[in-house]
């Protein structure tokens, strides 16, 4: 069974090793594939040099920032050239646990992606301002309703699949590249009558480096959404514990 983690990144030097080092302790067998969106501060740079000692790590750089959806699909695709046979991707900023993928990996024995849920029973959220709160909930309410989807957690960006999940997406399906991203690949995976599961995490906000949420990524989701029109219903597996 071969696993990769992989991880987009933008300016996320002083946040990377550490993730990677915990990886390396929570799945020492998984394979880590980092794609880089050219980062200024030396990110790729610092990725290299773990790999010294952390020899499952790789970084791919690309030519120029082209925003997360796409980096994140390329480094997908990229391990399902591989040979992985289950990918999950996380962010590079501390918000997710890596200790938290065994749980994600776990879940694909009764499903074919397995969603880390802020929103499922026993999911939650610390750090965040109400602010920030209030516009991740109403986002993944008015989805959910909108949509008239079971899950509870469309945006967040945690998640583990199998590789015939990633064989069914193509570059043409995904143009978003912020956070309508999660979105749109979630629907893609349903439409295609994929099985998903919601694991429940503790999500914690970064405590290093600067944030990439914007408003622009705000009026992208919601543009997503109000174009999207029908969907196939989940085959619900129920919530992991």
């Amino acid at each position: 069974m071969q696993r990769y983690v992989v991880i987009a990144t933008y300016n996320e030097a002083e946040n990377i090793e550490k993730i990677l080092r915990q990886i390396a302790v929570a799945l020492p067998e998984a394979c880590v594939l980092v794609i880089d969106d050219n980062s200024p501060d030396g990110t790729a740079q610092m990725v290299r040099r773990c790999a010294h000692d952390l020899p499952q790590v790789d970084v791919l750089v690309r030519a120029k920032r082209e925003g997360y959806g796409p980096a994140c699909l390329m480094g997908l695709q990229e391990a399902y050239r591989r040979g992985a046979d289950e990918i999950a991707y996380m962010d590079a900023d501390g918000s997710h646990d890596p200790f938290d993928l065994t749980r994600l990996f776990a879940a694909l024995q009764v499903a074919d992606v397995a969603v880390g849920s802020r929103y499922c029973e026993g999911g939650k959220i610390t750090d965040w301002g109400w602010w920030r709160r209030l516009v991740s909930w109403a986002g993944n309410e008015l989805t959910r309703s909108w949509l008239r989807l079971e899950i509870k957690d469309f945006t967040g960006g945690f998640r583990a699949m199998r590789a015939p999940v990633v064989g069914s997406l193509h570059t043409d399906q995904i143009t978003a590249r912020g956070y309508a991203y999660q979105l749109q690949v979630l629907l893609t995976m349903l439409r295609a009558g994929f099985r998903v599961i919601e694991v429940p995490i503790v999500f914690r906000d970064r405590q290093l480096g600067k944030s990439k949420f914007s408003l622009t990524m705000i009026v992208e989701a919601l543009g997503f959404l109000l174009h999207a029109h029908g969907t196939a219903t989940p085959r619900s597996a129920g919530e992991s514990d």
